[in-house]
């Protein structure tokens, strides 16, 4: 359970570091921060989404909560070597 809790702050801080990078560099446009408020509410609206979708289809597939987790987490890990992998040869070039 702390583990959980360890995690949740770790993406809270890194959300709003990111946020508060962009809010920072788009000082100076018009209407920037409205549409940084836009984008955070359609993010949450969109997690949300995915976590209602998620639980309809391991109620419908009577899946187990820890192995979708795992699945989730290694389509995760792929996605993340294939973006490392693709940027590191686009910067090779």
């Amino acid at each position: 359970m702390a583990g959980a809790l360890i995690i949740v702050l770790r993406e809270a801080i890194e959300a709003g570091l990111i946020i508060g990078i962009v809010l920072a560099a788009t000082r100076g446009i018009r209407l920037a921060h409205a549409l940084c408020r836009r984008c955070i509410f359609v993010g949450l609206l969109g997690r949300y989404c995915r976590v209602l979708r998620r639980r309809y289809i391991q109620r419908r597939l009577r899946v187990p909560a820890g192995s979708s987790s795992m699945l989730a987490f290694s389509a995760r890990v792929i996605m993340l070597a294939w973006d490392i992998s693709g940027w590191l040869a686009t910067a090779a070039r």
